[in-house]
């Protein structure tokens, strides 16, 4: 599930590529009226890096109760991604527009090699972060300690740990150093009970930027399985979005199942919670 704070006009005073009224446009319009558009996205990838991937569209929340209706009254237009005159559209037996289209992995049949590097990675956390900061190990030691978030090592690493988070074939292993290397740096913060975007409950760890922003992990604690990944405004009012809640989610991908399934098309069962 993809969650996308994006901004609608009203007039639909911008324009699409086919010179068509655009109503849903990037944030930083400041004639923009804000909701949050979840797409439920699925995704197949074939060994040879051939993929084919679904998008539906969720229900879009507006955080004013008025947009909300000013928006359903004007016929509830929809995100320019969901355009039927833009692109190919169809809707599905609720009624929810839907998309298919054909792409390929970046990776390709390179997917393996990587998994085999990513589990080549320390599993002890100060290791692990010597290893991404291209430092010998007898650097480290029991009092050594990791450069703050606000340096420019510390950017770095922290920029690595977290794609290294980000990626569904990271080992478990390696995943908790991740995650205790990111702990050990001095600016990066740690929350309890933390809810994602489709509800579920678990820890974050985040990265709060200059000027309001930053990244967020909410993971469960009793496994680090990563739940949710996002951009967020923790402090929206100094990232230029005063009229907004703290914690917004710019954007945020909540992980609902990954498995090995015998052909494109084919779902896995269910998990639930």
């Amino acid at each position: 599930m993809v969650m996308q704070l994006e901004g609608w006009l009203p007039e639909g005073h911008e324009a699409g590529p086919n010179g068509r009224p655009r109503y849903f446009v990037p944030t930083f319009d400041p004639a923009a009226r804000y909701a949050l558009v979840p797409t439920l996205k699925e995704v197949w990838t074939a060994p040879d890096g051939a993929t084919l991937e679904r998008e539906t569209l969720g229900r879009i929340d507006f955080f004013s109760d008025s947009d909300q209706q000013s928006w359903e009254e004007a016929g509830s237009p929809p995100p320019f991604a969901y355009d039927a005159a833009e692109h190919k559209v169809r809707l599905d037996r609720a009624g929810r527009p839907i998309k298919e289209f054909d792409s390929r992995s970046w990776r390709g049949s390179r997917e393996f090699v990587f998994v085999r590097k990513l589990a080549k990675l320390p599993t002890e956390p100060e290791a692990l972060r010597l290893v991404l900061e291209h430092r010998p190990a007898s650097e480290g030691s029991r009092t050594s300690t990791a450069s703050p978030a606000s340096s420019f090592r510390g950017k770095a690493t922290i920029e690595t740990l977290m794609n290294i988070l980000s990626e569904p074939v990271t080992t478990p292993a390696v995943r908790a150093a991740a995650f205790n290397a990111l702990g050990e740096i001095p600016g990066i913060g740690f929350e309890e009970d933390v809810v994602d975007a489709v509800g579920r409950s678990g820890d974050a760890i985040f990265w709060a930027r200059e000027r309001g922003s930053g990244r967020r992990f909410i993971f469960d604690p009793r496994t680090s399985q990563i739940l949710s990944e996002g951009e967020m405004l923790f402090d929206p009012e100094a990232a230029g979005y005063p009229n907004l809640p703290d914690n917004t989610a710019l954007r945020e991908i909540a992980y609902l199942q990954a498995e090995v399934v015998d052909s494109q098309r084919e779902r896995p069962p269910v998990n639930r919670p």
